[in-house]
């Protein structure tokens, strides 16, 4: 790193006290036209006689360098309008890089020299990596449809931030006050004091927490309703229709697909597929109607009593909002509220430390609170090790900020490499936790509970990838595959279904005492009943990105196709009206034609950790089997090759499926 980029004398992380704000853009600037500089005599001196030392090294050092850098200023967004802009500045230059050296007929000439040369395991699959990157890039485009290409991308690029501002705009511009606490009966009292205003009042937005709890817990049901409808209709022509994400959908995904045929793929999905190292679209498209004919049979019977439910209650026609309240309601046993009897059992900082207790007795994982200059005040960063190692560092940045995204996520600072030194790796976990007020600490609910142990997974993953190169220890969509990285989350979040290990992480906020074993087992058979209505939301989201990608032609009637997906997966009629697919904000993160890789990763998690719970006796210790062949290999082989050396046979689908019924 630059002088303006300064690392801490007691570790390797950047010592964010000594940034300039000023200084970011300019000193990421200077090392970029180095790198530019370095490349090009690499370039003139080495592509005709490539070889792995002189020419492969050099030039992953440095987009190591560079990718390094950049992405541990990324935190930086969060801190100010001003250091976001500097950071987006510092992120055009590194996008600039990648544009330049795929675009370098020279370099790919070599790296293909190279491939056909190299004899060692490693380095066929490095060289393999680096090559996949060079044909969605237009490698093998003529110069008029590299333009083509080009002003595509730059297209899809800006409908896919209109979208999510469009959406962000929609979500901030809805609030409701409401005077009277009478209206918010039904809600807990943390949920009414989280809502209270300083003057007395409560203030309704449609942020997912917000939503989630006055359908659940609201007993006016025309409130219910009023939140529903403004949820259900966010950023659609039911709004403001300056905002309406329906057109912007239609035109980014008729691009994508001319994006995909010119570049040789027959669809939009075929190429994500490639990209994201999934299964093939046939065998997606096999196992996405598997499990929705499933989810639309046990979604009917839900639905079914549901509505019994309601008309025992005076409801004789149940609408889309009533479904969470009733839902609640038969969760209720002999009058009580397992969740409310638990929502004081999870204090954060007592929580964090039954978390890095439960890691260390599983794994032999060990992690110490260190001292650092970070981005805000509030984050903590911890140092981790197996037995006496250093395995890397994770920043946790828990707490909502206003510049912050409102939603929890692991960022991959760093990967480990190893040359002639090792560079450690680094992770952070984001929430958007509420601080207490005043000395008041933060509780968790079960669904913070999975958020963090499911970001905790992904973190772990990144420090305990064991490749010497940073390439094979990458845990990105674009290395593993949606299921490839979602599945290690998705592993960890196993640990909130387990009574035994929650219990053993409850602490009462007041007395200190663990919840008993019983009240824990109440809670989890709660959270886990009446869940069929769900499960077929999340599939009907995951089967209208699969079909969106892969039908050429499905831009042209979305609303068509968003009530077809509905009706299959077995949901309400009323539910046709949802506009879900203009808030689906999946659709342009990256995750694109892959939304099933979520239920993939879950359902093969299930399978794993059953299998971790239950491995028999004389086996490999079943920690150790996770840590070797789940975790370590990253990106030196599939996700599925992983599950077969773990499970000692291919992976399957019926853990699930007893999970869900």
């Amino acid at each position: 790193m630059t002088a303006a980029f300064a690392l801490m004398d007691n570790c390797d992380l950047l010592d964010y006290s000594k940034l300039d704000v000023g200084q970011l853009e300019p000193a990421f600037k200077e090392l970029f036209e180095h790198s530019g500089t370095v490349l090009e005599d690499l370039v003139r001196d080495h592509a005709a006689s490539p070889a792995w030392d002189t020419f492969v090294l050099p030039i992953e050092l440095l987009d190591q360098q560079l990718d390094d850098t950049f992405h541990a200023l990324t935190p930086m967004a969060s801190v100010s309008s001003e250091w976001a802009a500097a950071v987006d500045a510092c992120d055009q230059l590194l996008q600039t890089w990648t544009r330049t050296k795929l675009g370098n007929k020279q370099l790919l000439d070599a790296y293909r020299r190279l491939e056909t040369e190299a004899t060692n395991a490693d380095q066929r699959l490095i060289l393999a990596q680096i090559l996949r990157q060079f044909h969605p890039a237009g490698s093998a485009l003529a110069p008029a449809e590299l333009e083509q290409l080009q002003k595509t991308d730059a297209a899809i690029s800006a409908l896919e931030q209109q979208f999510l501002a469009n959406l962000d705009t929609a979500r901030g511009s809805w609030t409701c006050t409401l005077t009277e606490r009478a209206a918010l009966a039904g809600l807990p009292d943390a949920a009414l004091d989280a809502l209270a205003d300083d003057g007395g009042h409560w203030q309704l937005d449609l942020r997912e927490t917000t939503v989630t709890t006055i359908l659940a817990y609201a007993d006016d049901r025309a409130l219910r309703e009023k939140v529903y409808r403004a949820a259900a209709s966010l950023a659609s022509s039911l709004g403001d229709p300056g905002l309406d994400n329906a057109p912007v959908l239609q035109a980014l995904l008729r691009l994508r697909q001319e994006r995909a045929q010119l570049l040789g793929w027959d669809n939009a999905a075929s190429m994500a597929a490639w990209v994201n190292h999934d299964d093939s679209v046939v065998e997606v498209e096999a196992l996405l109607a598997q499990l929705v004919q499933r989810a639309q049979i046990k979604a009917k019977e839900e639905l079914h009593l549901l509505a019994h439910l309601a008309r025992e209650q005076g409801i004789d026609e149940l609408g889309a909002w009533d479904l969470a309240y009733f839902a609640q309601q038969a969760r209720r046993t002999d009058g009580t509220d397992a969740e409310q009897i638990m929502a004081a059992y999870f204090p954060l900082q007592e929580t964090l430390r039954g978390i890095y207790q439960l890691l260390e007795r599983e794994f032999g994982i060990r992690a110490t609170s260190i001292n650092v200059h970070s981005w805000d005040s509030k984050v903590q960063a911890l140092h981790f090790y197996i037995d006496g190692e250093q395995l890397g560092y994770i920043y946790l940045d828990l707490f909502a900020r206003p510049l912050k995204a409102p939603w929890p996520y692991f960022y991959p600072m760093r990967p480990r490499h190893v040359d002639n030194h090792t560079t450690l790796p680094v992770a952070m976990i984001s929430c958007c936790l509420e601080p207490g007020d005043g000395q008041a600490e933060p509780m968790l609910t079960h669904e913070d509970l999975c958020k963090l142990l499911h970001e905790f997974g992904h973190a772990l993953h990144q420090i305990l990838a064991g490749n010497p190169h940073r390439r094979l220890n990458r845990v990105a969509i674009d290395a593993l595959g949606v299921d490839g990285c979602e599945f290690v989350g998705k592993f960890f979040e196993q640990w909130c279904w387990s009574a035994s290990t929650l219990q053993v992480l409850s602490r009462h906020v007041q007395t200190g005492q663990q919840a008993s074993l019983q009240q824990v087992q109440n809670w989890l058979h709660s959270r886990s009943s009446w869940q069929a209505v769900s499960q077929a939301q999340q599939l009907r989201l995951s089967l209208f990105d699969f079909v969106a990608h892969c039908e050429v032609t499905a831009h042209r009637d979305l609303r068509q196709l968003a009530m077809t997906a509905t009706r299959r997966t077995g949901l309400l009629t009323m539910h046709d009206e949802e506009a879900f697919i203009e808030s689906f904000d999946y659709l342009v993160t990256g995750y694109e034609a892959s939304y099933f890789g979520y239920k993939l990763a879950e359902a093969y998690a299930l399978d794993a950790f059953e299998h971790y719970l239950t491995a028999p006796p004389g086996q490999q210790p079943p920690a150790q089997c996770v840590l070797e062949e789940l975790l370590a290999q990253a990106g030196k082989r599939s996700l599925s090759a992983s599950l077969q050396a773990y499970l000692g046979r291919p992976p399957s689908l019926n853990a699930y499926l007893r999970r869900y019924g």
